[in-house]
Order: structure tokens, then C-alpha cells, then sequence
């Protein structure tokens, strides 16, 4: 069975994407309204494959979910894994809205009344659009996506004004290995995702949080790596010893660089880590508000973009190594 949804991205997307028989992504069509700026939330159509529902479930026995439900349940669950994956491996990611509620100024009134405040909710629709697709619409005149190699994808820091939605050349081997993965595997990176995006969607509330979010993407993985490892026991009080910082550092080591200067800065990073957790020592605007042009500022967001980049390289890397030892 197929669906299809309007999603958002951060770069306007003007070409076509298809992972085999799973998923496509389509630009907008002639319908669909632009954002009046280039940095904005851009709408896609994503398109997707689900699995129909075949069993019969009851809420406490009484009666039975129509089929619909449960189709809906199947279609929304399918969409969320990819979505998450697809966080990792795009460095525009494809999103959702919620539902969150807020007061809000339209932008785009003039006049005396342009800042009256509002009360409204996240959404974006389409007129005449369908949910429900008997499959992948025709790509026929669209151009393909723009595809970046792949070392250069991940390594990139900065954009153009005039930059549009591309992916890693390797996008499709990527995802082969993710679907490659043992179901257990599957779980703990789907994790690994998750954590990756709240890291991600807080990144300019919460600086500290994010950060977190970000470190402990990767310890999901490490958990994983050393699930059948045996503890060491400490010869004085008899305690099991997890050696948390080192693995860190092997992880990183392993799915990142081994110079020496990476692992530096791995130890930087959980360092910065158990401060956080520990302390309560905290990134600059989590307490107070940031202060345009501070160098602490500057040195905390430049420092916590290489953490993004580095930890999405270091998941990446993790993929491909174990789906290949599967």
C-alpha cells in the first residue's frame, strides 16, 4: 500500500528521489505554496510504501480497530523510520510539524495591524491533496535530485544563499545497509536517529541539551558494540568497572579518525559531556541570553556544529560496518 504526506526541509527541493520500492521524493507541485524567503521550511511530497495490516487488534477486549486505523498506525510507522534514518543521512533532514501551538505575527500582512499577535497552529496543507496514492506518482520532466559526493556531503560547513536540497552520491548504498541490518541492530540505530534528531530540534533552544542529545546518539552505538564484552571488576571494591570514556574514545577512533588529534578532540567532546550531566556546567544561552558578537558564543556554536558533523560521520560509518559484518 502507498501513501504520500507534504513534508519540510530547510532548502527549497527541486528534483526527484527514489529508493527502490520504498520510498520517493517529489519538489512540490504548481499547488503548493513557496515560503517568502530562501532560509524557510520548504514543502516536499514524500511518498512511501507500507506493509497493509493483517492482524485484528482489540482495545481491552471489547471491540475490534477498524482495518483503516490500523492501516493508518502501519503507514505512520513505516514513514517515521524512514524519516529518521533519512535525519542521519541527509544534512538537510526531511521533517514533520506536530501540532504545537503558539501566538504568532504574520509576516507576510502590511499596515497597521502587521505585528497584532495571532494564535494559530503549526500546519502546512495543500489544496486537493490525497493521503492515499495507489502508487508512485510519474517523475517524467522532473529532474533528478542533486547528488554531491559522498566524503564531501558529510564534511561540508556551510551553504550557499543559493543552495537547494542534493544528497550523498551513496545515498542508496547507505540505505541498503540500513535495511540490511539485523532487527535488533535495526532498533538500536533507529535510537541512534532519534536521539539525533532531538539533538537536532533543540539546538537553538536548548544548546546544552542538544549537545547531549548529540553525545549520546553515539553511546546508543557504543552499547551495541560492546553488548557481549565483559565487564571488568575492580580488584579493590569489587564494583563492575564500564570504562564509558574509553569506549568513547575506541568509538570514535574506530568510525571517525585515528589521529591524534581526533582523539583529542573526542575526549574534548566528552569532556564537555560529564560537565553537562554531571555538573550542571552548561552552554552559553541556557542560562542567560546569548550575547550577539561574544566569542564564547561563537566558540560554543562552531565547536557544537563540528560535534553534529563528526557524530554524523562516526553513525554513518557505524552502518556500513555492521551491516557488512551481518
Amino acid at each position: 500500500m502507498y501513501r504520500q504526506a507534504i513534508t519540510l526541509c530547510s532548502l527549497p527541493v527541486t528534483g526527484w528521489y527514489r529508493y527502490r520500492d520504498v520510498f520517493q521524493i517529489l519538489p512540490p507541485n504548481e499547488l503548493l505554496k513557496r515560503p517568502p524567503a530562501v532560509e524557510a521550511h520548504h514543502p516536499i511530497i514524500f511518498q512511501w510504501k507500507y506493509p497493509e495490516s493483517t492482524e485484528p487488534r482489540s482495545i481491552s477486549g471489547h471491540f475490534d480497530i477498524p482495518k483503516w486505523v490500523l492501516d493508518q498506525d502501519s503507514a505512520a510507522e513505516k514513514a517515521r523510520e524512514l524519516l529518521l534514518v533519512l535525519g542521519v543521512l541527509l544534512n538537510n533532514r526531511i521533517f514533520e510539524y506536530h501540532g504545537k501551538q503558539s501566538w504568532f505575527v504574520d509576516l507576510e500582512e502590511t499596515g497597521p495591524r502587521t505585528l497584532d499577535p495571532k494564535w494559530g497552529q503549526e500546519l502546512y496543507t495543500g489544496r486537493d491533496f490525497k493521503g492515499t496514492i495507489e502508487g508512485f506518482s510519474s517523475i517524467e520532466g522532473i529532474p533528478k535530485v542533486e547528488t554531491v559526493e559522498t566524503n564531501k556531503y558529510f564534511n561540508r560547513r556551510f551553504i550557499t544563499y543559493d543552495a537547494v536540497f542534493d544528497i550523498p552520491k551513496d545515498l542508496t548504498f547507505l540505505l541498503d545497509n540500513f535495511f540490511a541490518l539485523s532487527s535488533e541492530d535495526k532498533k538500536s540505530f533507529l535510537s541512534s536517529c532519534a536521539l539525533f534528531e532531538q539533538g537536532i530540534d533543540t539546538w537553538g533552544t536548548y544548546p546544552s541539551l542538544s549537545f547531549v542529545g548529540f553525545v549520546s546518539c553515539l553511546e546508543t552505538l557504543i552499547n551495541v558494540d560492546n553488548k557481549d564484552v565483559a565487564l571488568e571488576i575492580c580488584k579493590e571494591c569489587g564494583q563492575e568497572r564500564h570504562r564509558v570514556t574509553r569506549k568513547f574514545r575506541d568509538f570514535f577512533l574506530k568510525y571517525g579518525s585515528d589521529s591524534a588529534e581526533f582523539k583529542k578532540y573526542a575526549m574534548k567532546i566528552y569532556k564537555y559531556r560529564s560537565k553537562v550531566v554531571h555538573t550542571g556546567e552548561l552552554f552559553n544561552g541556557d542560562v542567560m541570553p546569548l550575547q550577539f558578537g561574544s566569542d564564547a558564543r561563537i566558540y560554543d556554536d562552531d565547536f557544537r556544529r563540528s560535534v553534529i558533523r563528526t557524530c554524523r560521520i562516526c553513525i554513518v560509518n557505524w552502518l556500513v560496518s555492521r551491516s557488512n559484518s551481518q
